[in-house]
């Protein structure tokens, strides 16, 4: 081999890498946002329900407390 065939090589090599990583990255940043929309999704839910539970706890300690005079 000369120098340019191996030159030639090291150049597909490095491509087909940069190639790879790339996709790779565009896949890795595809994934969290996925995840992140139906965590958002979920906390969103769970706060509501926290916050509802809440204002429960509230109103029945207020009842408690009327039954109680």
């Amino acid at each position: 081999m000369n120098d340019k065939d191996i030159e030639r090589v090291q150049q597909e090599v490095v491509t087909k890498n940069k190639a790879e990583a790339h996709e790779r990255k565009k896949a890795e940043a595809k994934q969290p946002v996925d995840i992140t929309l139906d965590e958002l999704k979920i906390s969103h839910k769970n706060h509501d329900i926290d916050r509802q539970n809440e204002m429960i706890k509230e109103e029945l300690k207020e009842f408690i407390n009327e039954r109680g005079k």
